[in-house]
């Protein structure tokens, strides 16, 4: 696990024991998301310079907070489709095969999540607020991947499965008006390395990868507090 990680993860447990302006709220909101997502180079398969790594899309939430500070949150993440496609040197591996060079993989992707977390408030001033997130995403990353070799088009069929349970960490900074109507923005870490999923290969057989490293979450948007 990153060094940064780490500190964004004890951040994350201070402010969830921290109580200043100690009172019960709820929240919602809606968030614009920037998703960078590496893929894996690792054993007998490498997706790094294969796979989408940047994604857009939306985060819609819930949230109630306790008089404690501490608090419970509900979303959906969605990104829009993200397209790459890899030109492979000879010998490159890729689901368990040596690529001859001129062979060509096209990948269409996109990620959803289910996100239960639990966030700790800390209030800097009755309307400026720091927040701290740890929590599970019940995510799905929906692929159509296609590799093209020796002229020759497969359809590896990726499994699609939405049975992944994948942790991550983040902070944010929510600023609210008068009107109770606000700002936030945040930064989350997502362990995507846990992730698995099964490709066909160029001989029919089914190879089950991880093949995602990790997940960058950069999200801007409104939220209201009542």
């Amino acid at each position: 696990m990153p060094k940064f990680v780490k500190i964004l993860m004890l951040f994350s447990m201070l402010i969830c024991v921290s109580s200043s302006y100690a009172k019960v709220s709820n929240y919602i909101g809606l968030d614009y998301n920037v998703r960078i997502m590496e893929g894996r180079d690792r054993y007998n398969y490498a997706t790094s310079d294969v796979f989408p790594k940047t994604y857009h899309g939306f985060e819609l939430y819930a949230a109630h907070r306790f008089d404690n500070d501490v608090g419970l949150s509900l979303s959906w993440e969605q990104t829009a489709y993200s397209d790459n496609s890899h030109v492979f040197s000879n010998g490159e591996h890729f689901i368990a095969i040596d690529q001859v060079a001129g062979n060509v993989a096209r990948i269409q992707s996109r990620v959803e999540v289910i996100h239960f977390d639990v966030n700790g408030y800390f209030n800097v001033t009755d309307n400026f607020e720091v927040m701290g997130q740890m929590g599970l995403g019940l995510t799905r990353v929906t692929m159509h991947a296609y590799l093209t070799a020796s002229g020759v088009t497969t359809n590896m069929m990726p499994s699609n499965n939405f049975d992944n349970l994948v942790p991550r960490v983040g902070l944010g900074l929510q600023y609210f008006s008068p009107w109770h109507i606000g700002i936030r923005a945040s930064c989350n870490w997502q362990g995507m390395v846990v992730y698995n999923m099964s490709f066909l290969d160029e001989d029919g057989l089914r190879t089950k990868i991880k093949p995602f490293d990790q997940s960058w979450i950069f999200a801007i948007g409104i939220v209201g507090r009542f």
